[in-house]
């Protein structure tokens, strides 16, 4: 259940990053998209992995801050180090 909360949070961050910002990214909509899915998801993940019960899909408060970390740490690493978009 927390893959898609972390998916959701991740893909709603980078959206959020393509509204404010639509012509500082060169890539599309979709891969930003997945890239805030992508980080939120990783970083969801492993803090789960450190949870006392061990489970990687139920809801804990802080993999929830670090998927949002994570989310918007692959979405300023897209933001460096792309170029950006001259139109």
């Amino acid at each position: 259940m927390s893959l898609f909360l972390f998916i959701g949070i991740g893909a709603s961050l980078g959206l959020v990053l393509r509204l404010v910002m639509p012509r500082l990214l060169s890539q599309g909509f979709a891969f930003t998209l997945t890239t805030g899915a992508a980080g939120a998801t990783l970083a969801g993940v492993v803090a789960s992995s450190f949870s006392r019960d061990g489970s990687l899909f139920q809801v804990h408060p802080v993999a929830v801050a670090f998927a949002v970390v994570g989310a918007v740490m692959s979405l300023l690493w897209l933001t460096v180090l792309t170029p950006i978009a001259r139109t």
